[in-house]
């Protein structure tokens, strides 16, 4: 198998539905025959809450380090770390310690620690998918600087464009400057989400990404609408959910436009 494809979603803000769209973009890729790792790096744990149904809280007992054991073991625990949810879908689960990473004593690079971390599995899936925190940590840098695209959440807000304009400097920086690990990062799109049509202030957010002269061209053609299926996703979880189907249906034709992006 040739490496896997490495892809950040992100946005350094909160309530944009960035574990929402990597679940169901992991999940669609999943049920398109691909071998995807879906991993969570962000220390609330919510895409392995979303994915197993399980508060983060209930690892703890369990003997499971997820993605902090893995990285500050750089990679010699990240099978270890992985949780089987179908033949084609795997988790690398969250920690609600990742906030704390890097601990002091560790020895290694930052920016390389993703990738380290990665190494052993780099070569076992078609895609690795990653859920970030909502703001510039450590992990974050480390997770761009081990991608090779970068999908950036935008919710219609002004909040939100303030930390969509933040997000894209980030990932300029890895593009640009000469200390960047990863200066082949592409910027695979902005996705458009949480749109609730009846609002005109989202209306005009939207124009405003759409129509602007730098980042109107990044825009998927693909714009999310609130939707209360991809709401209850949640706690009813992708599997043995009988409302699925309409939960994800309109991410389709996101994750044709992100293949194509990928590929080009």
């Amino acid at each position: 198998m040739a490496k896997s494809k490495v892809l950040t979603f992100g946005i350094q803000k909160g309530g944009a539905a960035k574990t929402t769209t990597t679940a169901i973009t992991a999940y669609l890729l999943s049920l398109e025959g691909y071998k995807v790792l879906a991993v969570d790096a962000d220390p609330q744990g919510n895409l392995t809450e979303i994915l197993t149904l399980m508060p983060i809280r209930d690892y703890r007992g369990q003997g499971v380090g997820g993605i902090l054991e893995a990285l500050e073991n750089e990679g010699k625990t990240t099978k270890k770390q992985i949780m089987v949810l179908n033949d084609n879908l795997h988790l690398l689960i969250g920690s609600e310690m990742l906030g704390v990473f890097p601990r002091p004593g560790y020895k290694g690079e930052i920016q390389s620690a993703v990738s380290k971390m990665l190494e052993p599995v780099i070569n076992d899936y078609d895609f690795i998918i990653i859920d970030t925190a909502p703001a510039l940590n450590f992990t974050l840098s480390s997770c761009l600087a081990a991608s090779d695209g970068v999908v950036a959440l935008f919710e219609t807000g002004k909040f939100c464009h303030s930390a969509l304009l933040s997000f894209i400097e980030t990932v300029q920086y890895f593009q640009e400057s000469p200390e960047s690990k990863n200066r082949e990062l592409k910027l695979l799109g902005i996705l458009c989400s949480m749109i609730d049509s009846r609002r005109s202030d989202n209306k005009d957010f939207l124009s405003l990404i759409q129509n602007d002269e730098d980042l109107g061209k990044y825009c998927f053609k693909t714009v999310i609408k609130r939707q209360a299926a991809s709401g209850r996703l949640a706690y009813a979880g992708f599997f043995n959910n009988p409302e699925i189907k309409q939960a994800v249906e309109q991410y389709k034709p996101f994750v044709k436009e992100l293949l194509k992006n990928v590929n080009t």
